[in-house]
């Protein structure tokens, strides 16, 4: 040997290369767990979207049915006036 150092040397520096390999994947873990979690949010503001879209349209649904009920009440009105009148003609 050449130094009575060497071997802590050697030590030293392989612990520092896996602290550094150990910081690079963390924050690649930690750069991932942002992507996923932004991915998530946009996910559920779609999900979010469509519920509400959802929602509108079936509103619109039963404003539609209220005025096909309200006609279809004012038809048959008209349909029992027409049969009194066809009755009173016979």
């Amino acid at each position: 040997m050449e130094s009575a150092w060497e071997f802590q040397e050697v030590i030293g520096t392989v612990g520092f290369f896996v602290l550094l390999i150990g910081v690079v994947f963390s924050l690649i873990w930690r750069s991932a767990f942002i992507k996923r979690v932004k991915l998530q949010h946009r996910h559920d503001d779609r999900y979010n979207e469509l519920a509400a879209k959802a929602e509108e349209g079936q509103a619109a649904l039963a404003e539609q049915l209220k005025a096909i009920d309200e006609r279809l009440a004012r038809i048959e009105a008209s349909n029992v006036s027409i049969e009194n009148t066809l009755k009173v003609v016979e």
